[in-house]
């Protein structure tokens, strides 16, 4: 789980741009992680908590052509995405990229 909570928060500290259509995604986190599901085929393939709390949550399709993190506040459980790309990898914990 470290090694997930590496990954996003680099995800989130290099300021990726958000994919327009992906940058309108906030609502309940069910329904964000349905929506990207059945518009971008990706399904969850991994999960960490942030210093606050927060739930970040990464989705990919499942060639790693398109991914998307998303976080959810711990205040309301409501879900957005933070940032999207392309060329999803996984990484095994203990590999280098």
């Amino acid at each position: 789980m470290k090694t997930m909570l590496t990954v996003a928060g680099a995800l989130l500290c290099i300021g990726l741009p958000v994919a327009a259509q992906q940058a309108s995604k906030c609502g309940p986190t069910k329904e964000v992680i349905d929506d990207l599901r059945t518009e971008y085929n990706e399904t969850v393939v991994g999960a960490g908590k942030d210093e606050k709390g927060n739930t970040v949550i990464v989705t990919a399709s499942p060639n790693g052509e398109t991914w998307t993190a998303l976080v959810v506040s711990v205040k309301d459980g409501a879900a957005c995405a933070v940032a999207a790309g392309k060329g999803w990898k996984a990484i095994p914990p203990g590999k280098d990229m």
